[in-house]
């Protein structure tokens, strides 16, 4: 048995004398670098080794491996000398690297350090075992490429000896083969202790939406899958401005399926954030790839080392590889760097089967690469849906929290902010969030730690810093004028606006390189609009707010923008110019604001605010009445009693949603002010006339229409004495309303034509569309639908025209899905009913929205969704009840009772309809068609309860309330549902009598479903009579005319299948009375 070796044992009595005597000669003779510099290493080893402070047994066989193999590999690289290539010299590094670190670490272990690294006997056994696997590693790669360079210069040698060709090109397959295993398991394997950095990939986002296009089409590209180009190679950059979702988009390309196909773990993320210079991207780089960058050479040498150590790399794996780098801008940002990093960029992208992919902040491409085509454009704001999902996915919050679109809405679906608020709402409501971004903006959007990615205005700064921007000092001025303006401006609009008109081109296009301005389209007819994000926007109002004489400027434009507008005229210049205005109404609003809170040009402002507020919709909902308000304020404070008159007035325009009793006192608070102050101008005149006008309006809502229609006479004097031809068509055409109201119909004749002659004589065109609504409600009435909509469609198409789709605009259109729903086209009517009705909820008129929604609870009844329609129903009514519009209310109330009746639910439908009569009672409204409707309500009830004589009473009132409104196809009803009574006592002949009566009224109305009950009703009685044929007649006519209504379609269905299966024996004929 052999002896054990004691632990004091040097390593050297293992060696061979002749192995280290070869190797010292090597280190010290040999003229070539490599077999010099491993030799040397060996040495060194060997003998730090006799000083080794820990056990011998556990350094023993590495050691001894170094000197075995190292001797003889060494002595290989000295026979080849000249001959080394750049693939030996690769593999010749990566076995120095090795020995170095096993240099370092017997030094650190020698008993002569005073400080030795402490280290468990396990931990040191774990940490030689490495070495010796690194060392194992860099020996076979290297000894394999001297094998293939032997076996390479051999078949040179002997090519025209035929007799070993064969065998010779077979052995250097077999060492190509070999060696490629060796270098694709090993060249770009990363290893800590080899000195690279670890290529762990940040994970792909898991919430991410609204960019799967773009998505779709950076994965076919570098996936090969785009046939649109040619070259394997991508080079494709990710640009916008900061927080717009960049980085992310990059991860999740990095992480696709397909990516990960087409270029496995030769994927590679490198963050550019921290790396300030092009040279440290170098060494970045370097590291991240297991290339060492001499720090001896120069800039240009060393990234010229870098392209072409990797490029022998990528040849020799012979496989793509994707290399992202994100925030490029950081070290291409300054211009001192902006050459060398483009030069880095043209050395990478010149590799063959290296593909590139960019993020950088800004609209900015880096110059001299050939970027692949098509350009993938700056990255845009998320679109509403994706960013509410993105929202709901982070905070939990209801996708159908009533805030959730406004709080959105004031982040301009930025990502970063959408993502930063989405936290915060973990733990705060929408509400309380909106509450807190009108007094904290951009400064609560952040995770507590300052960094682009945690902070919205650590973001925006790094943006404001770049020295693209700070290269045009004009640049952060226009900037400034631009977070004034939330709709943006157009660039000649901008020159206006600004103290130095020549230098803004070159602004704006320094503020489009950083990515700081979006281009968008208002419409086909204008110029595209520049505009800031709302984050960026309220960051530099907070931080950096414009001054007194800019902001001078600015409101100035905007005021010459606004007096040269003509409201009530129609020529195209004058329609131009109101299209112009109307997109500039949020720019308006808050010049106006900025301007009356800091005392700014405070007169020339609110005659502004007075002159544009009938535009108050094409604003944010209840901005120009808060505007108003602070006007009045103001005008007080100045003593300017025609101002503060004159805001109080235009204010009620304005107050949607509003009880009327606080309608009515603001508008008495201006009328006592026209009364004790001597206010002679025009403009109070006109103030004054339009007062009355508004006060005549509440007292028809109020339910007063012989009050109205004093205070409205009132006003048309006051009008015609000092020429006010406008407010003269505005009030005739008032006057008209209340007229039809009162059912007096040649008085609403002449005032309506009256207010259309003055207005085409002074091209008035508002005023006309008023006067043709109100001919509109009139032929309704009267049952002339073809009339009623051919004036209802001219007054949607000039309101249209001129205010856009407003308030006016949307309850036109009500009146013409009404005409739909009359006429029994369904789909045509509820699309009318929901298109008014987003047009409200955009403008913030809830009562207006709740009038659409019971219309379209309506449409809903008559389809036979019964659920869906007191769905409708309820809602309008508990808005109603908020406002306290208790006829409103009445009305829904009536809605309810009908639905409830079909359902068979009488009782209920009976309450109903007797608490909508009290209440139309109580709203004044006693003795209207919608009282009427009630009261056919209760007629039904008691008809199905056979309760015959109550429900004739009933038809009896509602017919004469129909008769005196003049409602013709109201009446027809009513005698068909007298003619059901009759049916209903076995009175067959009157039955009858009924039934052709309504018939005949009703045959040329235009309308279907009333046409086709008359039918049905008419068949029952043939039916009773024994005529067959006549009955199977009318019922396939009824058929036929009610579309859409199911219910129906299937009573005429049975009808027809009971008479044709019937015995045709003769039947037992009832005798008629």
């Amino acid at each position: 048995m052999a002896a054990l070796v004691p632990e004091s044992t040097t390593l050297g009595s293992f060696i061979p004398g002749d192995v280290a005597r070869s190797l010292k000669e090597l280190s010290s003779l040999s003229p070539f670098p490599y077999p010099k510099a491993i030799a040397g290493l060996a040495l060194i080893i060997y003998e730090r080794s006799e000083d080794y402070g820990g056990p011998i047994s556990d350094l023993q066989h590495l050691t001894r491996m170094v000197l075995d193999t190292v001797s003889t590999v060494a002595q290989n690289l000295h026979e080849i000398g000249n001959q080394i290539d750049e693939e030996v010299t690769c593999c010749s590094s990566q076995l120095l690297r090795a020995l170095e670190a096993i240099a370092d670490f017997v030094k650190e272990h020698s008993k002569k350090n005073k400080f030795p690294r402490i280290l468990s006997a396990n931990q040191l056994r774990k940490t030689i075992n490495s070495f010796q696997d690194d060392l194992d590693t860099a020996i076979n790669i290297l000894s394999l490429c001297l094998k293939l360079k032997t076996l390479t210069l051999t078949a040179r040698t002997q090519k025209m000896a035929e007799n070993n060709e064969d065998e010779l090109q077979q052995a250097i397959n077999s060492a190509l083969r070999t060696q490629d295993e060796y270098l694709k398991s090993h060249l770009l394997k990363e290893d800590l202790a080899d000195g690279r950095l670890p290529t762990t990939i940040p994970a792909a986002p898991q919430i991410f939406f609204g960019r799967t296009p773009i998505v779709k089409e950076l994965v076919d590209s570098f996936a090969g899958n785009d046939l649109l180009t040619a070259s394997k190679e991508k080079r494709v950059a990710i640009l916008g401005p900061g927080g717009i979702g960049k980085t992310s988009l990059a991860l999740t390309v990095l992480h696709d399926a397909n990516i990960v196909s087409s270029f496995g773990r030769h994927r590679y993320f490198v963050p550019c954030e921290s790396l300030l210079n092009t040279d440290a991207l170098v060494h970045h780089l370097g590291k991240r790839f297991g290339i060492p960058i001499p720090s001896t050479i120069s800039l240009q040498a060393r990234r010229s080392h870098l392209g072409s150590r990797l490029k022998s790399i990528l040849k020799t794996l012979d496989t793509p590889l994707l290399v992202v780098l994100d925030n490029f801008e950081t070290p291409w940002e300054s211009v001192a760097n902006r050459s060398e990093a483009e030069d880095l960029l043209q050395i990478l992208t010149d590799i063959p089967q290296f593909s590139l992919l960019v993020t950088m902040r800004g609209a900015e491409r880096p110059s001299g690469i050939a970027w692949s085509r098509p350009f993938l454009p700056p990255l845009t704001t998320l679109d509403s849906e994706s960013a509410r999902r993105t929202f709901v996915a982070i905070s939990d919050v209801s996708a159908e929290d009533p805030d959730l679109p406004e709080l959105l809405e004031v982040l301009e679906n930025v990502p970063l902010a959408v993502t930063l608020m989405a936290n915060l709402a973990q733990e705060q409501t929408c509400r309380e969030l909106l509450q807190k971004w009108k007094h904290e903006k951009t400064s609560m959007l952040t995770r507590g730690w300052d960094s682009r990615t945690s902070s919205v205005d650590v973001s925006i700064q790094v943006s404001l810093s770049s020295d693209r921007l700070r290269s045009n000092p004009s640049s952060f001025s226009v900037l400034q004028i631009l977070s004034m303006l939330p709709d943006g401006s157009v660039a000649q609009d901008l020159a206006s606006m600004s103290e130095n008109p020549l230098q803004v081109p070159g602004a704006i296009t320094s503020l489009r390189r950083v990515a700081l301005v979006q281009e968008r389209t208002v419409s086909e007819a204008q110029a595209s609009c520049l505009h800031v994000l709302s984050p960026i926007r309220e960051f530099v109002k907070n931080r950096y707010p414009i001054s007194s004489k800019a902001f001078a400027l600015v409101a100035r434009h905007l005021i010459a923008l606004i007096e040269s507008t003509e409201i009530d005229r129609s020529s195209s210049e004058d329609l131009q110019r109101l299209r112009n205005m109307r997109t500039q109404m949020t720019n308006i609003c808050v010049v106006v604001s900025h301007g009356l809170a800091e005392n700014l040009l405070m007169k020339e402002l609110i005659r502004a605010l007075i002159h544009i507020q009938s535009f108050g919709d094409d604003a944010i909902p209840g901005f120009v009445l808060t505007l108003l308000q602070t006007g009045m304020i103001t005008a007080q404070k100045i003593s300017d009693k025609e101002l503060e008159a004159a805001c109080l007035t235009c204010s009620y325009e304005n107050m949607v949603s509003t009880e009327l009793k606080d309608c009515r006192a603001t508008l008495e608070k201006a009328l006592s002010i026209y009364k004790h102050e001597n206010l002679q101008s025009k403009n109070a005149h006109r103030e004054h006339v339009r007062c009355l006008r508004q006060y005549g309006d509440i007292w028809k809502r109020i339910g007063d229409l012989h009050k109205a229609l004093d205070v409205l006479k009132e006003g048309l004097e006051l009008a015609r004495m000092h020429g006010l031809f406008a407010e003269q068509a505005k009030l005739l055409a008032a006057l008209a309303g209340i007229y039809s109201a009162l059912n007096q119909t040649a008085d609403t004749l002449k005032a309506a034509h009256s207010a259309i002659t003055i207005a085409e004589a002074y091209s008035i065109p508002l005023a006309r569309a008023r006067a043709d609504t109100i001919l509109s409600e009139l032929y309704f009435k009267r049952a002339s639908y073809s009339l009623s909509a051919r004036f209802s469609q001219r007054a949607i198409q000039t309101t249209l025209q001129l205010m856009g789709p407003c308030r006016g605009y949307a309850i036109n259109l009500l009146w013409m899905a009404r005409i739909h729903y009359i006429q029994s086209r369904l789909d045509l009517a509820e699309q009318t009913y929901a298109e008014a009705r987003s047009i409200f909820a955009r403008i913030g008129s809830t009562d207006w929205m709740s009038a659409a929604t019971v219309w379209i609870g309506r449409v809903r009844l008559a389809r036979g969704d019964i659920a869906g329609a007191l769905t409708n129903f309820h809602v309008a009514l508990q808005k109603w009840r908020d406002l306290q519009w208790i006829r409103e209310e009445a009305d829904s109330l009536s809605a309810i009772g009908e639905a409830e009746l079909r359902q068979g639910n009488v009782i209920l439908a009976r309450s109903h309809f007797t608490k909508a009569t009290e209440a139309f009672r109580a709203g004044q409204e006693y003795g209207s068609r919608r009282y009427a409707e009630a009261i056919v309500g209760l007629a039904e009830v008691s008809l199905s309860k056979n309760s015959t004589g109550a429900a004739m009473t009933f038809f009896v009132l509602a017919s004469a309330i129909y008769r005196h409104a003049n409602d013709r196809l109201s009446v027809a009803n009513i005698v068909k549902k007298m003619g059901d009574v009759q049916f209903q006592l076995q009175q067959w002949n009157d039955a009858r009598s009924c039934y052709l009566a309504a018939y005949e009224m009703l045959r040329f109305l235009g309308v279907k479903w009333p046409l086709a009950d008359a039918l049905l009703g008419l068949g029952n009685v043939d039916e009773i009579d024994d005529q067959k044929e006549s009955a199977k007649s009318k019922w396939q006519m009824a058929l036929k005319l009610y579309t859409d209504n199911l219910c129906k379609q299937q009573i005429c269905v049975e009808k027809l299948a009971n008479l044709d299966s019937r015995n045709r024996s003769p039947a037992v004929k009832k005798p008629l009375s």
